[in-house]
């Protein structure tokens, strides 16, 4: 498999634009509903995992600035909705 663009972009180069990019690359065009929902929660998960690795990149000093991945957020409202119900007093 060959790398994604942003891995050629070194890292105290990487701006805020280049991680959208990344993030919204994950999700698969023509994609509504509860398949919307849940691609975004996928990449959720997977930006998780790279902003985890800036961190530790920032704190080790091999990158001076988490600016650009600290202006990034995640997309919202992907939790599923209920996934059971609440029984009634007869039941």
């Amino acid at each position: 498999i060959p790398p994604h663009p942003i891995a050629e972009i070194a890292l105290d180069a990487l701006t805020a634009d280049d991680l959208e990019r990344w993030r919204n690359g994950l999700l698969e065009p023509g994609l509504s509903g509860d398949e919307l929902r849940k691609a975004r929660a996928s990449a959720n998960r997977e930006y998780t995992s790279l902003i985890a690795a800036l961190n530790d990149a920032h704190r080790r000093g091999k990158v001076s600035s988490d600016l650009a991945w600290r202006a990034v957020k995640k997309f919202a409202d992907v939790q599923a909705s209920e996934h059971g119900r609440v029984l009634s007093v007869e039941e």
